[in-house]
């Protein structure tokens, strides 16, 4: 399955808006992001004025991303539980936001609590394995 213009567009804004939740912006966020972007087919340079204006952007809406089907959906939240333990912590805005990604695309609460299990067991070496899920439609 290949993934859409519209959803692609989500994913990276979806992603943009979970690092600004903490209201600071990680070097290994910007670099998850931007590896993100690039598979997605954004020109680096709209990437990188995307990340650097995310905290300070007005008009950009914090409205959850809905996805075309709930493979894509559990793609964004996996590679978001990711971009959350990064930089190993996390901020509840984080959390919650992918909690309600989850419910705005009918994802059961159980299979992000159980994301979110395995993701604390496995937070230590998250980084070395910066793999985007959502390579699995591209």
């Amino acid at each position: 399955m290949k993934i859409d213009f519209l959803d692609r567009s989500n994913y990276l804004k979806g992603l943009l808006i979970l690092i600004g939740k903490d209201n600071l912006v990680s070097e290994e966020e910007r670099e998850l992001v931007m590896k993100a972007g690039h598979k997605l087919g954004f020109e680096k340079q709209f990437c990188i004025t995307a990340i650097n204006e995310i905290l300070e952007n007005e008009y950009i809406s914090n409205t959850p991303p809905h996805f075309s089907n709930k493979s894509i959906a559990k793609s964004f939240i996996i590679d978001g539980i990711k971009l959350a333990f990064i930089d190993h912590d996390y901020d509840d805005r984080e959390i919650d936001y992918l909690k309600l990604i989850a419910e705005v695309n009918n994802i059961e609460g159980t299979w992000i609590d159980n994301a979110l299990k395995d993701a604390w067991k496995l937070k230590s070496v998250i980084n070395e394995n910066l793999y985007l899920e959502i390579e699995n439609f591209l």
